[in-house]
């Protein structure tokens, strides 16, 4: 429980912990014409910034240009983020060669393809596929579609040893149909619950969400931005209920308070509700 509006306090902690992080990650978006994305990218990636953005690309499997765009990725020496629902292309891609995470692992058959190249990939799945979701968001437009409960447990208690990375999606309002920068709150707190559900080792876990990561964005060194939680006091209401946000009404019993970066720290309304307690 934190005790006073000790900021320094949270400073010292997001300067030591191992925690999460938001980065930013270049898309070659599914919902625009990416024809001439890899000649553009070829020019991009000679004279990208070299703090803020990831040296990686997020591409799509079911995207027309593909092939192309991965290839220019990965000729660049960036690394491919990866999704696509086609197990036989992600054999492919596996086994490729080049530097990979899939995104959105949702089954065993899943991690099972994505293993299948000669070439190390790195699997990655979302908190809303380990974990059961709240009826209400039961029609959360997401991909791969959200799997019933039983077969949401049954991923976690087969799968999650061969999980590497545990992230999910932030984007702006308005930009998709998936989850939005509102339901980063749940993240950590999402986390959390799974070790408690799967009587699993928290900081194993929190491996799959920090260091593994970094490992394979090669950004241990970066400047990070991290959430930190507290108790949730009995009676506090969930923040943020948008419908386009997994876990919103779900009962955890964690809450974030603040998001720090450096020595700034964005305090949630939480963390004043938690203060008066």
């Amino acid at each position: 429980m934190l005790v006073g509006d000790d900021l320094e306090v949270l400073a010292t902690l997001a300067r030591t912990a191992h925690l999460p992080v938001i980065r930013l990650l270049l898309t070659a978006s599914v919902d625009r014409d990416t024809a001439g994305f890899a000649a553009w990218f070829t020019t991009f990636a000679a004279s990208a910034p070299v703090f803020g953005l990831l040296r990686a690309c997020k591409l799509y499997g079911r995207e027309p240009n593909f092939r192309r765009n991965l290839d220019a990725v990965w000729r660049a020496g960036w690394r491919a983020v990866v999704f696509t629902q086609d197990r036989a292309l992600m054999a492919e891609v596996a086994d490729a060669g080049g530097d990979v995470l899939f995104r959105h692992a949702s089954s065993p058959q899943d991690v099972a393809a994505m293993r299948a190249g000669r070439h190390r990939a790195y699997v990655a799945t979302s908190p809303h596929y380990l974990l059961p979701v709240e009826p209400t968001r039961r029609a959360l437009s997401v991909r791969p579609p959200l799997p019933e409960d039983d077969a949401v447990d049954r991923f976690a208690r087969q799968s999650l040893a061969d999980i590497d990375v545990i992230a999910t999606d932030h984007v702006a309002e308005g930009a998709t149909t998936g989850p939005g920068l509102s339901s980063q709150q749940h993240f950590l707190p999402a986390l959390m619950k799974l070790a408690k559900a799967h009587d699993l080792d928290l900081a194993t876990l929190l491996a799959k969400a920090t260091t593994t990561p970094a490992d394979f964005f090669g950004v241990h060194s970066e400047p990070e931005a991290v959430a930190i939680v507290a108790p949730r006091p009995a009676g506090l209401p969930s923040q943020g209920t948008t419908d386009r946000d997994p876990f919103a009404g779900t009962p955890f019993d964690t809450v974030v308070v603040a998001v720090v970066t450096g020595d700034l720290v964005a305090r949630t309304p939480a963390f004043h509700n938690i203060i008066k307690e």
